[in-house]
């Protein structure tokens, strides 16, 4: 099967970033292949901060999530695969990133089996791959973390 649009999750984890070259790998046998790269971030980050405290941990969780683009997009880069970076947000990570892949019109996402959201409070969520298996409208394909 030949998929042209994937949507690849990434938290940066050593372990997304080793899932990032194998999704590489896939993607560079079709240079039709064009991948767009998420990073989920909290709702709670899109509105105004409460506090100078708040707004330090938006800072650092933002920064996080910039970083997990830029390290995660490189592996692409690396490969020659097109594609595009962004950050999504919504109610919980899972449906943010079954909702980014309907927009993005994906064929396909693709996770490592252990992937993280992360809270306002900094710290991983839930496993976001379970949940994002449960709410997407494409198959999910995911990376063994070995």
């Amino acid at each position: 099967m030949l998929f042209r649009r994937i949507m690849f999750a990434s938290d940066g984890s050593p372990a997304s970033l080793k899932a990032a070259e194998a999704v590489a790998r896939i993607a560079a046998t079709n240079q039709e292949t064009t991948v767009t790269v998420v990073v989920t971030l909290p709702k709670e980050l899109v509105g105004e901060p409460n506090s100078e405290s708040d707004v330090a941990q938006q800072r650092k969780i933002r920064s996080h999530a910039e970083r997990a683009l830029i390290a995660t997009g490189a592996v692409f880069q690396r490969w020659g695969i097109p594609h595009d970076d962004r950050l999504v947000t919504g109610d919980c990570a899972c449906t943010a990133v079954a909702k980014a892949a309907r927009e993005d019109m994906s064929d396909l996402i693709a996770m490592n089996c252990t992937e993280h959201a992360f809270t306002p409070e900094g710290k991983a969520s839930n496993n976001l791959t379970a949940e994002v298996m449960q709410r997407a409208h494409v198959p999910v394909l995911v990376i063994p973390v070995s």
